[in-house]
């Protein structure tokens, strides 16, 4: 009876921390402003070049579009 006990008591801990988060979470989600207007399909820097080898230092500067799924 104590372990049902101590496993009840457990799981309602982990219930009311959970609610906690996501409840904070849920409030800073609609007060958050909107950020769509941030959103490009451009990257500043190219990480890789396929097929070449890559210099340490040597930064492509150029902006390369991001190709849509």
């Amino acid at each position: 009876m104590a372990y049902k006990q101590a496993n009840a008591e457990a799981y309602k801990t982990v219930f009311f921390t959970t609610l906690a988060f996501s409840g904070t979470g849920m409030l800073i989600s609609l007060l958050y402003p909107n950020v769509d207007h941030l959103m490009t399909n451009e990257v500043s820097v190219q990480l890789h070049e396929s097929g070449k080898e890559t210099t340490i230092g040597k930064r492509t500067q150029e902006k390369v579009p991001v190709e849509e799924v």
